[in-house]
C-alpha cells in the first residue's frame, strides 16, 4: 500500500523506495604487476571502482580499463599492497569525475585530487567528467581580466 502523497508517511516511504538493497560487487581473481583482474563487478570501460581493504578508509581507487575471458581489468590508482584473490571490487557506477571550483585557486593537490599543501580541505563546486568531449576553443569565454591573445 502507497501512502497518499500528503501522509506524513509519503517522505519515508520515498527514502525507503530509493535505497538500493542489493549491493553489486565483484572479486579480485588475481593481480599481475598493476593490472588487477576481478570476477565482476559489471562496468564499463572507464568506469571507477573501489577495492576494499582491511581498513575501509584504505580503499584504493582503480579504473575498469579492459576484459579479458569474462574477466574484469583494472588499473589501480593508489598503492595496490595487501590486495588479495578474494577483495571485493565495489562499482562506482560512474566513469571519473574530477572536482572543480573556485576553492581549487592557489592549492597544491597530488593527482588524485587531494590537498597536499597542509591547508586543510578543499571545498569544491561540483564535478565533471575527466574524460569529456573537450569545448569549442573558438567558442570558449576568457579568464579573469587578462587581454585574449586574439583580441
Amino acid at each position: 500500500m502507497i501512502p497518499a502523497p500528503d501522509s506524513s508517511w509519503f517522505p519515508f516511504f520515498e527514502v525507503v523506495r530509493k535505497t538500493e538493497t542489493v549491493q553489486r560487487f565483484g572479486r579480485v581473481s588475481q593481480v599481475v604487476g598493476l593490472v588487477i583482474e576481478g570476477i565482476g563487478p559489471r562496468a564499463a570501460i572507464g568506469d571507477m571502482c573501489h577495492i576494499s581493504a582491511a581498513d575501509p578508509a584504505k580503499s584504493i581507487p582503480a579504473e575498469v580499463v579492459g576484459f579479458r575471458d569474462g574477466k574484469t581489468l583494472l588499473m589501480p590508482l593508489g598503492e595496490v599492497r595487501g590486495i588479495e584473490p578474494g577483495t571485493k571490487i565495489i562499482p562506482k557506477g560512474a566513469p571519473a569525475q574530477a572536482a572543480v571550483g573556485k576553492a581549487l585557486l592557489g592549492r597544491v593537490l597530488d593527482g588524485m585530487g587531494q590537498p597536499i599543501d597542509e591547508r586543510g580541505p578543499v571545498d569544491l563546486e561540483s564535478e565533471i567528467p575527466l574524460y569529456a568531449q573537450p569545448s569549442n576553443p573558438v567558442l570558449r569565454k576568457t579568464w579573469g581580466s587578462e587581454p585574449s591573445i586574439l583580441s
